[in-house]
C-alpha cells in the first residue's frame, strides 16, 4: 500500500514540473513604467538589446528556473501594463500638443489686434491729413482773392493801370507789393512828365486825317513809352484805342 502511494506522489510532482516548464512568463522592468514616458526616448538599438536581455532571461529561467532578483509577469499582465504606459504617454504629448496650439492662437490674436488697430490708426492719420489740405488751399484761395482786390484798389488809387495786378500778387507778400506799387507809380510819374516835356517840344501839328498809326506810340514803328504811360495817365480811353490799333 504504501509503494502505491508512493509512486503517485512522484508521478503527481513530476506532471507538476511538466506544467510548470510549459507554463510561460515574462520578465518586467518595473522602473520603465515608473518613470512614465522616459521609455520613448530608447532608440532602436535599445529595443533590440531589450528583447536580447528577455530572451536570454527566458533561456536561463528554463535552464536554471527563476532568475536572481527578477519579478516575472504573465502574459496579460505585461499587456495592461504596457497599455496603461503608452496611454499616459499619448496623453501627456496631447496635453502639451493642445497647451502650444493654445499659445500659438493667442499669440495671432493679439498680432491680429495690434495690425487692425494700426491700420485704423493710419486711416484717421490719412483723413486728418487729406481735410487738412483741403482747409489750406481753401485758404489759399480765399486770401489770393482778398489780395487780388487789395492790389486793383491800390493800383486805383495811384493811378495805375490794372494790368499789373497779376504780377504783383505773385509776389505774395504785402509788403513786398506796396513797395512794388511805389516803384511803378515813380517811374509811372517820370515817364508821364518826360512825355509831357517831349510832347511840349514837338512842333509837328497833330495829324487830323484820321490816321493815328503815323503817331502811335504803341505801334512798333512809333514805339514811344514815354507818351504810352502820358496816354495812360491822361487819356487812357484813348491810349486802349490807339493799343487795339496797333495790334491791327
Amino acid at each position: 500500500m504504501s509503494e502505491m502511494w508512493a509512486r503517485r506522489y512522484v508521478r503527481g510532482i513530476g506532471a507538476n514540473k511538466t506544467m510548470l516548464k510549459n507554463k510561460r512568463y515574462f520578465p518586467m522592468d518595473l522602473q520603465f513604467f515608473n518613470e512614465g514616458n522616459q521609455g520613448d526616448q530608447g532608440d532602436q538599438g535599445q529595443g533590440d538589446q531589450g528583447q536580447g536581455q528577455q530572451d536570454d532571461q527566458k533561456g536561463a529561467q528554463g535552464d536554471s528556473g527563476q532568475g536572481k532578483g527578477e519579478i516575472f509577469y504573465s502574459q496579460s499582465e505585461l499587456d495592461s501594463a504596457i497599455s496603461k504606459a503608452v496611454e499616459s504617454a499619448l496623453e501627456k504629448k496631447q496635453r502639451e500638443f493642445d497647451k502650444e496650439k493654445e499659445r500659438i492662437e493667442q499669440q495671432a490674436r493679439e498680432q491680429g489686434e495690434e495690425y487692425a488697430q494700426m491700420n485704423e490708426k493710419e486711416k484717421k492719420e490719412a483723413e486728418y491729413k487729406e481735410r487738412l489740405e483741403k482747409l489750406e488751399n481753401r485758404e489759399n484761395e480765399l486770401n489770393r482773392k482778398q489780395l487780388y482786390n487789395e492790389v486793383q484798389s491800390d493800383l486805383k488809387d495811384n493811378g495805375l493801370p490794372n494790368s499789373f495786378a497779376d504780377s504783383l500778387v505773385a509776389l505774395n507778400d504785402n509788403d513786398e507789393i506796396k513797395k512794388s506799387i511805389k516803384a511803378i507809380k515813380e517811374k509811372f510819374d517820370e515817364a508821364v512828365t518826360e512825355g509831357v516835356k517831349e510832347q511840349l517840344r514837338q512842333t509837328t501839328p497833330k495829324d487830323t486825317s484820321g490816321n493815328t498809326e503815323s503817331s502811335n506810340p504803341f505801334a512798333k514803328e512809333t514805339l514811344n513809352l514815354t507818351e504810352q504811360g502820358r496816354l495812360f495817365k491822361e487819356e487812357p480811353e484813348r491810349a486802349r484805342q490807339l493799343q487795339q490799333a496797333a495790334r491791327r
